[in-house]
């Protein structure tokens, strides 16, 4: 969290609290709109719309992230856009968000990532790179959430001290070379939740040669970590 704070943009400032303060979903952070901050009672909550014939859900809001929100949308966010999404760039709609996980399961070291992949896993990640040229605006950006470099071969396991109640376990961690086997667990209010996960350690060369093959480039590493990759289309 310190880490996020510092960095020098808002909006990788936002977004990185955001995620981690709040578990929401990558689809569900792209579809905040500038109303998602409500007051029920005297607390503040982040409203979650489910769509239609569902209840919104509302996730408490941490004072430091309420304060950022309030921030981001008076000093930063542009007034009188066509949009009402929170996430605006270049007064766009930031379209595309790869979460870590996503990242480090899909993308992994290829010998030559401009030929035909020939694996299950080559194909899924030019596939990933390839939906998000596709669905991105010419002007728009592509927001990239990996895994801090070098995370996936010297993490161990670990079991973290309750943050807003909430304790994250990593455990049946297995190295193999630049590849990771893992489950990660939350536990809060009595209930646990675990998921089991593959990674794999992604150099930057690598991530600049699979995004080049699908007509982006890496214009900004948004925080000190180097986690959040900036990515825009080629002009």
């Amino acid at each position: 969290m310190r880490a996020a704070r510092a960095d020098p943009d808002p909006l990788s400032r936002l977004i990185v609290e955001l995620l981690a303060r709040t578990g929401i979903r990558k689809s569900e952070l792209l579809g905040l709109t500038v109303d998602a901050v409500v007051q029920i009672g005297s607390a503040w909550w982040l409203r979650i719309p489910v769509g239609n014939l569902h209840n919104d859900r509302y996730i408490p809001l941490h004072p430091e992230l309420k304060s950022m929100l309030d921030d981001w949308i008076a000093e930063h966010r542009p007034v009188g856009l066509r949009t009402d999404r929170l996430l605006v760039e270049r007064n766009r709609p930031v379209t595309v968000c790869v979460s870590p996980l996503r990242c480090t399961d899909t993308l992994s070291k290829p010998a030559s990532v401009t030929s035909p992949p020939t694996s299950s896993a080559a194909t899924i990640r030019h596939e990933l790179m390839a939906s998000c040229r596709r669905h991105v605006n010419p002007d728009g950006v592509v927001l990239l959430w990996r895994h801090e470099p070098g995370w996936v071969r010297t993490v161990e396991a670990s079991r973290s001290d309750p943050v807003d109640g909430i304790i994250t376990e990593l455990h049946s961690v297995e190295h193999h070379g630049d590849r990771l086997r893992a489950t990660v667990a939350w536990e809060f209010d009595g209930e646990r939740y675990e998921q089991p996960f593959e990674a794999v350690d992604i150099d930057d060369d690598a991530l600049h040669e699979l995004a080049a093959a699908h007509g982006l480039n890496i214009t900004a590493l948004l925080d000190p970590n180097q986690m959040l990759v900036r990515l825009e289309p080629v002009r």
